[in-house]
């Protein structure tokens, strides 16, 4: 499961990630025990990003809200699993890597991929309540790597520059956002064919000549 994973990222994952999970008391692993694993690795790419957007106390605040009601103690690691949502955040982290066409998985990845769970990801909501997006999250990305050269091989995993569309990340994951606005919005960039998503910004979805909205999303 985790090949593909730098070195350190792999730490986070199976070492980080369980020792929150201890510590808040649950032998599951979920996304929030993830996203604290990252942003206590200081040495990492991606908290190093965490920490140029929001305070780290506030999202340990935020996480420390997850936490079981009923917390367990003496938790062996051979009883710990990952979540079907930590799962998924481990697939998109794969992808979003392989999307990039890099080899392996940095702690980027991991914090990129978080952001994208929407609605409902326990970290993605973290991420929220603390002020931090996929859109701010790509900005210092391309801020603390630089593109690649033969003497610069950018971040953990081997990454240069990260080529991100910032426009999707500033409209489409806006903390400010409800989730019914995300959702609406979701639909929109994913019905836009071949609209240039800097036009959609500027004068809205009408821009993409889009049909209705379902009656899933509901009206706009």
């Amino acid at each position: 499961m985790f090949d593909r994973f730098s070195e350190r990222a792999g730490k986070i994952l199976t070492q980080g990630a369980r020792d929150v999970a201890r510590e808040f008391g649950t032998p599951i692993v979920e996304t929030e025990h993830v996203l604290l694993a990252i942003l206590r690795n200081e040495e990492c790419v991606a908290s190093k990003i965490l920490r140029k957007l929001t305070k780290p106390e506030k999202i340990e605040e935020e996480a420390a809200k997850l936490k079981p009601q009923n917390p367990e103690t003496g938790i062996e690691l051979d009883r710990m699993s990952f979540s079907d949502e930590a799962k998924d955040l481990i697939a998109r982290s794969d992808d979003e890597s392989a999307r990039q066409g890099m080899e392996m998985i940095g702690s980027e990845h991991v914090l990129l991929a978080m952001a994208t769970q929407i609605p409902n990801g326990r970290a993605f909501k973290v991420l929220r309540q603390s002020s931090v997006n996929f859109g701010q999250i790509s900005a210092v990305l391309d801020e603390l790597c630089p593109k690649k050269t033969p003497d610069n091989k950018g971040t953990e995993s081997g990454r240069g520059t990260i080529q991100v569309n910032r426009t999707m990340g500033m409209v489409f994951f806006n903390p400010a956002l409800s989730e019914k606005e995300i959702e609406i919005k979701l639909y929109t960039i994913m019905q836009i064919k071949g609209v240039e998503l800097a036009k959609v910004y500027r004068e809205g979805p009408q821009a993409a000549d889009l049909p209705p909205l379902t009656s899933e999303l509901g009206e706009a």
